[in-house]
């Protein structure tokens, strides 16, 4: 008898364990994406019962070894909410699983408005000047916040930066991108551009057409063009006119658009011809006119006088143009010439706009004060003997009591002159200001680029 009460014993405790194993935390780390940086502290609330806490620091809240663990087994399944400073509820909300590990983007001051028959959501991107305006059309917000395209927004921002310098190549730029949707898809895009000289002015005028077409009873898109600044501006869905957002007569029927800061957000609800047609105005330099009178070019090119000429990228030579340019010795400060025009010799200046920073920690001050903040930490023996890297990272600034920017700190560095020199001559050559760090080296009197050393 003792033995089959062992076995039923034995039975029972291995069932127990079956059912019922150790429960993982749930881990969570990211960033609060608002206009300026947030700060304070972020709470999970299940059932209004505080799970979690964590310190919020511009915007930022956890890391790769520093993160929210939430653990509350009897609530699995339920929703977390997220309460920057205890009161301020964020978006997403999540659906609490044990054992779940993820990086979040929680979107602060989001507001949803009634707009006569539809519920609209606008979206504050810290990216970009122009709120972005989603109708909740068969789907929630947090789903909209998923489909949200970071890449998309990134390139419009890069690109409106240009599209009023180099008009010649402003087909190129003014490519529509879709930052969300649901059931439409834009099936074609046609863009016509012309451009006439009237009274030294140039006049550009510009059509862009797109067959978006809705592939579900109901469903939206929300599109963004970086078509810079206009003197006027005509959209027109279905051969029907799109009103302003916030114009009293807007046809959420259709949908709408938003234009400011050089870029148009369109948010359609109906399908399939979109287009948008926009006249720009250029005021002709003399030098450009002298340029056209002498060589007959039917366009005149767009020069950027104070950044070298074998600089080929316009994204490149307007983000050289508007940035400041540091050295921090004589040496580095020739090879910040091979960039542009009279960079200057640093101290430790405050970095208040997109910055260029020439040479490692050693020589320049500037670089020895944001070297933890970059990817790759340059010194003497690293990368190596006439190595360098070329490295970008993005910093939000003050600006005044209330007003936070980002900006752009480019860093050419090497571990030695040579290593520098490469870097600054191979930064030459790129299209993009890179987003992950480039290694190069100073090789048979050229830059080349190489593996991580």
């Amino acid at each position: 008898m003792k033995k089959y009460v062992g076995i039923i014993l034995l039975l029972f405790i291995s069932s127990v364990f079956a059912i019922t194993p150790p429960s993982l935390p749930a881990v969570y780390y990211g960033e609060i994406v608002s206009i300026t940086p947030v700060n304070g502290y972020l709470i999970a609330k299940i059932d209004n019962k505080v799970v979690g806490n964590i310190t919020v620091k511009n915007g930022k809240f956890g890391n790769s070894t520093y993160k929210m663990l939430i653990y509350s087994p009897s609530d699995v399944g339920k929703t977390i909410k997220f309460y920057l400073n205890g009161s301020t509820l964020l978006h997403p909300t999540l659906k609490y699983i044990p054992g779940d590990v993820r990086e979040l983007k929680l979107y602060y001051n989001i507001k949803t408005i009634k707009k006569k028959n539809i519920n609209v959501s606008i979206i504050p991107l810290k990216e970009i000047p122009v709120n972005i305006t989603i109708p909740l059309v068969n789907v929630s917000l947090d789903k909209v916040l998923e489909k949200i395209n970071e890449s998309a927004i990134e390139k419009v921002i890069n690109v409106v930066k240009v599209v009023d310098v180099d008009v010649e190549n402003i087909s190129e730029y003014i490519k529509p991108v879709a930052v969300a949707s649901e059931g439409f898809n834009i099936t074609k895009t046609d863009t016509n551009v012309n451009e006439t000289i009237v009274n030294n002015k140039k006049i550009v005028k510009g059509k862009i057409t797109m067959n978006v077409v809705n592939t579900s009873k109901k469903g939206f898109i929300t599109i963004i063009i970086p078509i810079g600044n206009v003197v006027s501006l005509n959209v027109t869905v279905d051969n029907k006119e799109l009103k302003e957002f916030n114009d009293p007569e807007v046809n959420t029927s259709l949908g709408w658009y938003v234009y400011q800061e050089g870029i148009l957000e369109i948010t359609l609800v109906k399908d399939p011809i979109l287009e948008v047609e926009f006249v720009k105005e250029i005021n002709i330099t003399k030098e450009e006119t002298y340029e056209r009178r002498n060589t007959w070019k039917t366009s005149p090119a767009i020069r950027y006088h104070d950044v070298a000429e074998d600089v080929k990228s316009y994204i490149l030579k307007t983000f050289i143009q508007v940035s400041n340019v540091y050295a921090g010795n004589d040496i580095d400060l020739n090879f910040a010439k091979e960039l542009k025009k009279n960079p200057a010799l640093t101290t430790n200046e405050k970095i208040t706009k997109d910055t260029i920073l020439i040479g490692g920690p050693v020589a320049n001050p500037l670089t020895k004060k944001l070297m933890d903040k970059f990817p790759i930490k340059v010194t003497n023996e690293y990368p190596g003997k006439n190595k360098g890297v070329i490295e970008m990272i993005k910093l939000n600034v003050k600006i005044s009591d209330h007003l936070y920017k980002e900006v752009k700190v480019l860093l050419l560095a090497g571990s030695d002159r040579w290593g520098t020199k490469a870097a600054v001559e191979y930064f030459k050559t790129l299209d993009n200001i890179p987003e992950e760090p480039i290694f190069v080296e100073w090789k048979d009197g050229k830059a080349v680029r190489i593996e991580k050393p």
